[in-house]
């Protein structure tokens, strides 16, 4: 990618979309806490990361659910200056309403993919349950509005978490195993999302 004289260029950008389940059954057995750390680990360890990758751009942002769907960020924040507030657990998990939140935010966007050498948008789903609402159409609605943005599906699984979702949001695929992973997996999911 050609661009002014002494001007780094960007080569390569990940957006990642944390989508975090705070209904109440999360309170259970540290598993919130669990979501704390490892969230905040993950951020500090990138961070470190780019500061040796300097034409690499990485971009956070949060999405909570329970009763409703709630942005935390309002618009993605690189890596270097996230900051992460604990989540507390309270409410259902209307997962479909995560899911009609994210497609509300894309609908219309161009993807980044045609402003960089790589692009990707990495969506990260934190759940210990089954969702008590309608959430396979919206997730087929986000699926089929974000096929341009070379999306990555992952999903951390809290015990307790439905099959029929991890297998509905992930997918199929060679990697499908590598894209579903627990808390303790820290050093996987950054190398996933580096």
């Amino acid at each position: 990618m050609s661009g002014p004289v002494g001007v780094l260029q960007k080569k390569s950008r990940t957006d990642i979309i944390w989508i975090c389940d705070c209904s109440k059954s999360m309170k259970g057995k540290r598993k919130s806490a669990s979501m704390n750390v490892m969230i905040r680990e993950i951020t500090n360890e990138l961070s470190e990361i780019l500061n040796e990758s300097p034409s690499t751009e990485i971009n956070i942002r949060t999405l909570k659910f329970s009763n409703s769907a709630e942005w935390v960020n309002t618009s993605f924040v690189p890596v270097q200056s996230f900051s992460w507030t604990d989540l507390n657990p309270e409410g259902i998990s209307n997962l479909g309403y995560a899911f009609e939140a994210i497609s509300k935010e894309f609908k219309g966007n161009s993807p980044e993919k045609d402003t960089y050498d790589r692009y990707r948008i990495v969506l990260i789903l934190i759940s210990d349950g089954y969702p008590t609402d309608n959430w396979r159409i919206p997730l087929e609605d986000m699926k089929d509005l974000l096929k341009g943005h070379n999306p990555v599906y992952c999903i951390i699984r809290i015990p307790g978490i439905s099959e029929e979702v991890i297998s509905a949001f992930v997918g199929e695929g060679p990697d499908r195993n590598h894209r579903v992973m627990t808390c303790d997996d820290i050093e996987n999911i950054i190398q996933l999302v580096r």
